[in-house]
């Protein structure tokens, strides 16, 4: 008997198996022509020129090489920047090394000013692009200190102290910098934006990670509570920050845009829409009332 309950399930799992593979199509999806668009970043600093950098987007599907990405750097652009005051820069396309994507437009005119207004203007491929950004007044740090975050391998954060002025919508970003190690400010890891939604007049604390030049790629460290090394700083480092205010279209990219980054493609995470201020293209055009200082990790 049991030996024709065997027989009996084995044609049965067959059957089903052959089921499934008869049920097999092969379905084709005609996707419609990509449409390239034009992408732009660009933001100007207090005491510091504009920058843009201006390029075409690309077909996931595209094949690529040498030509086909010098292709999306868009080199003949015309850039300005007008500031409050009707002073107009024309950004000039060049080289910048210490820049983490070294081809770029910048200014040779115009420096950013507390409380400013700058209005940036882009002619090319026969379209006019516009988008307008401001400088807020910087906010003041009350203290910032070292958080031991690995106690074995002597690494940790830095933490940023201050209170948030109370009855204004106040949106932050900090940056960092290893002297030796970066050749540029990057934004702090795990999500470099804030606001003070839930802190309107209230002290704040703010984490400083050592941030990464790309986000291509997942941290390589094994292990859960090694995972994240990359991300701390140690002793020994020398740490230049900055901390700035930003005007809300500004923030609200790049709180979009972390959102998108930091979700890494889950497929379980519902995508968000990365909100554009720039009219004519996607991307930002934003300013940074910022301010700048330096601290030294020591671990007895």
């Amino acid at each position: 008997m049991k030996k024709y309950r065997l027989l009996a399930f084995s044609i049965l799992g067959f059957f089903i198996l052959f089921l499934l593979s008869s049920c097999e199509k092969e379905i084709q999806v005609e996707l419609p022509p990509y449409e390239r668009k034009i992408v732009v970043e660009g933001w100007i600093d207090y005491d510091e020129y504009p920058i843009v950098f201006l390029t075409r987007s690309s077909d996931y599907f595209a094949q690529y090489n040498e030509a086909a990405l010098m292709e999306m750097i868009i080199q003949d652009a015309l850039v300005t920047v007008t500031n409050h005051h009707g002073d107009v820069d024309t950004l000039q396309f060049g080289f910048e090394n210490n820049l983490a994507f070294p081809v770029r437009y910048k200014g040779q005119r115009i420096k950013g000013e507390y409380g400013g207004i700058y209005q940036l203007r882009i002619v090319t491929d026969d379209k006019l692009i516009s988008a307008t950004t401001s400088i807020p007044q910087p906010f003041d740090i009350d203290s910032v200190y070292y958080v031991e975050q690995e106690p074995n391998h002597k690494k940790g954060i830095l933490r940023l102290k201050f209170r948030d002025q109370a009855g204004v919508n106040n949106y932050y970003r900090v940056f960092s910098k290893i002297l030796g190690k970066h050749s540029s400010f990057i934004p702090t890891w795990g999500g470099s934006v804030t606001d003070d939604k839930f802190f309107d007049g209230r002290e704040m604390l703010y984490d400083i990670f050592q941030g990464r030049s790309t986000n291509i790629g997942n941290p390589q460290n094994s292990g859960d509570s090694l995972r994240y090394l990359e991300f701390f700083f140690g002793n020994g480092d020398t740490v230049i920050y900055k901390y700035a205010s930003m005007d809300y279209e500004h923030f609200n990219f790049w709180t979009t845009a972390e959102w998108e980054i930091n979700a890494g493609g889950n497929p379980f995470i519902s995508p968000s829409p990365v909100r554009t201020n720039i009219d004519g293209a996607i991307g930002v055009w934003g300013g940074y009332g910022s301010r700048i200082d330096t601290f030294i990790v020591v671990i007895p």
